[in-house]
């Protein structure tokens, strides 16, 4: 077979849109994360994005400088920004659902800002909650039930039991829900079990989906990997799926995505493809204060923070004593289901070629994606599918 070539060329978007600062922070804590742990692991770039935009929001001096450097945005700028996103979601109607809340847990005994709570409110969607943290054990099980309650039990146990404490203040989380039907289903009788090749070489054998349609499909220039676009009902949302070259690996991959190459993903023609593609479910727990650490944002860790917008304590300033994500992306015959929670140029195949052959063996990078927006709710790299 011969394949021929042309180039959709990926421009940068406008430092003030949506859909760059998100994504380019996305990445960003996405390649943090998974260059410090191996095997399989999903993050929420959406999730842990909003909840900073939202610290950002009562953080001065070095601390708000720190923060607004990692995600490209001044505060005011940042509150439209997630203003617009919710606004845009909440005027969805389909099938797919996608829920992303936020909820400030306060104690009885903090002043908390009014310009803070207003800002939380209008921009963000927040709620907020009275808490008497006197109890801890009473107020983590409080904060947990509302997770799982609004992730639909796909996320129960957010905060351990020593994340609170009696002289916790003020707990952030924000959540995000999403479950969608594909466009068009898999067959479940043409699911079968496959050779999944792990690193090193190693082979697991795993259920492997099947379908033979048109996809959004091409290859990458920059990296050579394969990339394929399944979309979910009505387009709103789509999963991409990023496969090596056969000579490199899905580490090498990550460390050299950027944002342009995300978003001209979209640029793919529809073509004849022949698509094999593992089910899978990943869960991944992450302590964010390291990473956040290693991304030069760390005065809000250290009694150096300046976070007197939040409110204060006894005239005190607050300090963030941790910061944890929890998400868990699943894919199967009908569609997707993730969840996630945190406290604190292309190149296309010519039309002229038998069908495409997309088979997702090995380790891959897979990114639920919103198309409305054109930014990555969930990040997954998958090592072992069947794990």
């Amino acid at each position: 077979m011969t394949d021929t070539f042309f180039q959709a060329q990926a421009t940068r978007p406008e430092i003030d849109s949506i859909d760059y600062p998100i994504t380019h922070f996305g990445i960003n804590i996405f390649k943090q994360i998974t260059s410090s742990q191996s095997g399989n692991m999903v993050v929420s770039p959406f999730s842990i994005t909003t909840l900073l935009a939202l610290l950002q929001q009562g953080a001065t001096g070095s601390t708000l400088d720190q923060i607004s450097a990692a995600l490209h945005l001044a505060p005011l700028k940042t509150s439209e920004v997630f203003r617009n996103v919710m606004e845009n979601v909440q005027k969805r109607q389909s099938q797919n659902i996608l829920k992303t809340l936020n909820n400030i847990f306060v104690a009885e005994t903090f002043n908390l800002n009014r310009d803070f709570e207003r800002i939380a409110k209008s921009g963000f969607g927040s709620g907020v909650t009275l808490m008497n943290f006197g109890r801890p054990d009473v107020a983590i099980q409080r904060i947990n039930n509302w997770v799982g309650a609004m992730t639909n039990g796909k996320i129960e146990n957010l905060l351990s039991q020593d994340a609170i404490s009696q002289s916790s203040q003020l707990v952030l989380v924000n959540v995000v829900y999403f479950k969608g039907l594909w466009q068009i289903p898999f067959r479940t009788e043409s699911t079968v079990p496959q050779p999944f090749l792990l690193k090193g070489g190693i082979q697991k054998t795993a259920p492997f989906m099947r379908t033979r349609r048109y996809f959004r499909t091409g290859l990458d220039p920059i990296t050579n990997a394969k990339v394929i676009s399944l979309p979910f009902e009505k387009d709103q949302y789509s999963l991409l799926v990023v496969l090596p070259h056969e000579q490199s690996d899905i580490d090498t991959l990550i460390s050299r995505l950027t944002v342009e190459q995300l978003i001209a993903y979209q640029n793919f023609t529809a073509m004849d493809v022949e698509l094999e593609l593992p089910k899978f479910t990943v869960k991944g727990d992450t302590d964010l204060v390291p990473v956040f650490n290693r991304m030069g944002i760390s005065n809000m860790f250290s009694n150096r923070a300046e976070l007197f917008g939040l409110g204060t304590f006894r005239e005190f300033s607050p300090q963030v004593s941790s910061a944890v994500h929890s998400a868990v992306l699943s894919i199967d015959e009908k569609g997707g289901s993730a969840a996630a929670a945190t406290s604190f140029g292309v190149v296309a195949l010519s039309f002229d070629d038998p069908a495409v052959v997309f088979k997702a063996n090995r380790p891959f990078l897979a990114v639920l994606w919103d198309t409305a927006l054109s930014l990555p709710l969930f990040m997954a790299k998958i090592e072992d599918p069947t794990e």
